[in-house]
């Protein structure tokens, strides 16, 4: 059985690689693109991590709220 990461060990270093550098997230851009309702005003990131996600996106939507949400606290 494979052992389960615990991120609350891992999180001090978890953004150190910098495989782990992100840009703004191009499905979402497809995703929103194509939203036909009135422009959203909250993006929930469920499993977000560290949030670097998150940040990254913020680049691009600037005026939408965003809240991270994640098991582990050391990730937040």
């Amino acid at each position: 059985m494979k052992q389960r990461t615990n991120y609350d060990e891992v999180a001090p270093q978890y953004d150190v690689e910098p495989h782990r550098t992100k840009s703004v997230d191009s499905e979402l851009i497809e995703f929103l693109a194509g939203w036909t309702g009135s422009a959203p005003s909250l993006l929930l990131d469920v499993g977000c991590g560290t949030g670097s996600q998150l940040v990254a996106n913020r680049a691009k939507f600037p005026d939408v709220s965003m809240v991270g949400l994640d098991r582990f606290g050391g990730m937040l």
